[in-house]
């Protein structure tokens, strides 16, 4: 209920005790300026179930006493409380001012609040015992978020403050009485440096982290950061152009400032593909609202209409350090053909404002009936795509995009949807003795489907694919004709070529007939290294349910986490797949340093052995099998010398390691490596706290960086359709989260049946591994942050399933009821 105080009476002993519960709004709506006065034990507590609004018309004369606050709140006016303001540990309301002040003169109690331009003045009385897990947002550059007026005070330490907006002639905070004592501590503390902006009086002391402290990591000191560029401590990237602010600095852009040459280019997307970004670049420019194709193409305001009138109205960079640029605006674009060109940079989901495309990404290339979205041959050279959606094609050789004889690289794209008739369902790459192609800065390849082989890619010539998401890709082929390769097809054609797959998630696909569910790597002329991915929840049918090595010569497959891949024969190698047919000694794969757990054959049982992470025996041509490097790995079974280990890593928030379970029976501190720094240089982790690896190399992938969510683990769960009785294959997504931020791809989310679901309703997904027990399943990375299993109701017309959600063993809340 709402309160509403319209008494125009002074109640000045009215409110002394006891507890005033309000679910609705509070207004003071009278004349009188003492209409609410709350004195002694008096409290207020906010409790609603909605959204609840603070109104005072006098608000230095009417207050609360104590006030509870257990709900989201907006101010109307300022407010003050004479007593304590109460916000209790796993609650975490939402306080949203206005610019307006609340006064807390009797001090606090809070474990846990957003202040959303909110002006917190502390004064009257000390602050109680707890000023914990308190975030400032959204304030404005003048303004003084926190205000301290309590003299001769010695505060408790302050926890995790977050402050998050950065002041430019405001202050984080002002403490304006003297002999006043307060720290800020916690690792949650952000900045963790903040006293440039921040105001002490004499007398008076503020303890806010050191100097060298780099709350972002960008590479500036948060001192640096505040005193000297202006630029925000907590944001590695203050303006947004997709390159770091120290990374600028070193640079000599602007980091306050996305173009600093001023070409409509970010200054990221320039550095990053190897051009000048304070030399401005020939750029053309397509918007696909203009009603034709006669402007010039050298403005927005003049832009083209189509892409392929720009592609032919812009001239070829003179060098690929000198590329032309072709700006593409959100919209939906027709196939381009690329012949005999050089130089070419397109950058979609671009506009006057956004420099520097992010996800969701707004420009797509389409394909309507039948056709490839995009075709790259003649001879081209360095020509890239960035920032793009490629989707419906269908064409033999590469459904999505095509590069023939012709190099350049895919960046931060989404390839999918796309068929092939042939091979390569996602992206053909028939680039051997030409320069590399290199797809990377978190594109992502998905649900495209090939007749043949490659479901996502399939790449003859030099490649390098490095912080890619493939998943949920198709192979049809069949492993009598050595096909397959769901995720991946690598076949380098020429000695001089060489494949690198790297930083990337392939989960999901399915060799549905054939070879390699994630990668099948099929006889290659020169080097295949497949180093620190997460190969998880692939199938296929004969060999190879993560990686099928055929021939590999002398590739390396070291540092992965291959997990929960399935094989539809019996040991025939779940995880990894080898088969060579009599190479020399010196052409030897080295296999080292990875974690293989829990994948299986095609039969499903507790006991997971030898010949289900690893094909058994190694099938070996020509008695080399004592010079085979196969070491420091970690499996079900599989020990192939004395530095292999059988133990469970148990897994953690996705992939992470136990920390416990050092070495010598445990994957920390157990690899071949003398020293992770000699593996792993930039901080890279196995750790769910973000400590680097350090020592001997761990085993297994590592994480670029931790996520660094905090708060309650949660699952969204939505039927793509009603679900309905006597029905299979009824497609029901779950997105985990953290504190509401989603995971994104690489999770490992089991589902099973919870107690009270209707017997008969089955759960199943693309592999048939029960990760959790009986009845449980691994759902299927889609890779948009969304885990799909399916519901099969045959032989059920009503009934009810209770879908209860996990990761790596944790219980997600928002498990769902699905009733029909």
């Amino acid at each position: 209920a709402t309160f509403r105080d319209g008494s125009n009476a002074n109640t000045s002993g009215w409110f002394t005790a006891g507890a005033l519960h309000v679910h609705g709004n509070f207004s003071e709506i009278d004349g009188n300026n003492s209409t609410f006065i709350a004195t002694g034990t008096h409290k207020v507590v906010f409790d609603g179930a909605a959204a609840q609004t603070i109104s005072f018309i006098h608000p230095g004369t009417s207050y609360f006493n104590d006030v509870e606050i257990a709900n989201n709140v907006s101010l109307a006016s300022n407010i003050l409380i004479k007593g304590v303001g109460i916000i209790g540990a796993g609650v975490t309301p939402t306080i949203t001012g206005n610019g307006r002040t609340v006064t807390a003169a009797g001090g606090t109690s809070i474990d846990g609040a957003i202040f959303d331009h909110v002006l917190l003045i502390a004064s009257g009385a000390a602050l109680g015992g707890k000023f914990d897990n308190v975030t400032f947002r959204n304030y404005a550059a003048t303004d003084t978020q926190m205000t301290i007026a309590l003299a001769n005070t010695t505060f408790t330490p302050f926890n995790n403050l977050q402050f998050l907006s950065t002041p430019t002639t405001g202050k984080y905070i002002s403490i304006t009485t003297t002999g006043t004592t307060v720290t800020l501590a916690g690792a949650g503390t952000k900045p963790l440096y903040g006293i440039p902006k921040t105001s002490v009086v004499p007398g008076s002391t503020l303890n806010w982290g050191a100097t060298a402290d780099d709350s972002d990591g960008d590479g500036l000191t948060d001192s640096d950061e505040l005193n000297t560029y202006g630029t925000d401590p907590n944001n590695a990237d203050t303006d947004g152009d997709g390159l770091s602010d120290g990374a600028e600095v070193t640079a000599g852009t602007n980091p306050l400032l996305a173009d600093t040459d001023g070409d409509g280019v970010g200054d990221g997307i320039e550095v990053f593909r190897g051009q000048n970004p304070l030399v401005a670049n020939t750029v053309y420019f397509v918007d696909g609202t203009k009603p034709d194709d006669t402007g010039v193409g050298t403005s927005w305001a003049t832009a083209k209409k189509t892409l392929s009138a720009a592609i032919t109205a812009a001239p070829n960079g003179a060098t690929a350090s000198t590329a032309t640029y072709i700006l593409v605006a959100a919209g939906t674009y027709a196939p381009i053909t690329i012949t005999g060109r050089s130089n070419l940079q397109l950058v979609g989901s671009v506009s006057s404002t956004v420099l520097n495309p992010v996800d969701p990404l707004s420009s797509t290339i389409a394909v309507t009936t039948s056709g490839r979205p995009v075709m790259i041959d003649g001879n081209s050279t360095s020509i890239h795509l960035t920032g793009f959606i490629i989707t419906g094609g269908n064409s033999s050789l590469g459904g999505g995009v095509r590069f023939d004889l012709s190099d350049g690289g895919i960046h931060l794209c989404n390839i999918k949807g796309n068929s092939s008739t042939n091979d390569a369902g996602g992206v053909y790459l028939n680039n051997s003795l030409r320069s590399k192609v290199v797809i990377d800065q978190k594109t992502t390849i998905s649900g495209n489907i090939a007749v043949n082989s490659g479901g996502g890619i399939f790449a003859k010539g030099s490649f390098d694919m490095v912080e890619t998401v493939v998943v949920n890709n198709t192979a049809n082929g069949a492993a009598a004709s050595s096909m397959g390769g769901g995720g991946l097809l690598l076949a380098p054609a020429s000695a001089s070529d060489a494949i690198l797959i790297k930083n990337s998630v392939i989960a999901g696909n399915d060799a549905s007939a054939g070879y390699g569910g994630g990668i099948y790597v099929r006889q290659p002329a020169n080097l295949v290294t497949i180093f620190n991915n997460l190969i998880s929840g692939n199938r296929a049918a004969t060999a190879g349910g993560g990686i099928k090595l055929h021939d590999p010569r002398n590739s390396v497959v070291s540092s992965n986490t291959i997990a929960y891949n399935q094989v539809g024969s019996a040991s025939s190698g779940g995880g990894i797949t080898y088969f060579e047919s009599g190479l020399s000694n010196g052409q030897i794969p080295s296999i080292h340093d990875n974690i293989l757990w829990f994948n299986e054959d095609n039969t499903v049982e507790a006991t997971i052995n030898v010949g289900e992470s690893l094909n058994d025996p190694l099938t070996i041509g020509n008695a080399i099998t004592s010079a085979m490097s196969f070491n420091n790995d970690i499996g079900q079974g599989v020990v192939n010398n004395a530095s292999d280990i059988s133990i469970n890593p148990n897994f953690q928030s996705g992939f992470y390691l136990d920390q416990t379970l050092t070495a010598p029976n445990g994957p920390i501190d157990a690899g071949s490596a003398a020293t992770a720094s000699s593996v792993f240089a930039n901080g890279e982790t196995t750790n769910v706290t973000g400590a680097a690896d350090a020592g001997v190399l761990d085993m297994g992938g590592h994480y670029l960086k931790a996520y660094g969510f905090t708060g309650t683990a949660s699952a969204t769960v939505t039927p793509v359709a009603t679900i309905v009785g006597n029905t299979t294959l009824q497609e029901v997504k779950i997105k985990p989260a953290i504190g509401g931020l989603n995971l994104g791809p690489g999770q490992s989310v089991f589902v099973q049946s919870g107690a009270g679901s209707t017997t008969g309703v089955t759960l199943s997904s693309l592999t048939g591994i029960q990760p959790s027990g009986a009845g449980s399943v691994l759902a299927r990375d889609n890779g948009d942050g969304n885990y799909s299993v399916f519901v099969d109701t045959t032989g059920v017309a009503t009934g009810s399933l209770i879908l209860d959600v996990n990761e790596s063993g944790s219980v997600l809340t928002g498990a769902a009821t699905l009733s029909w």
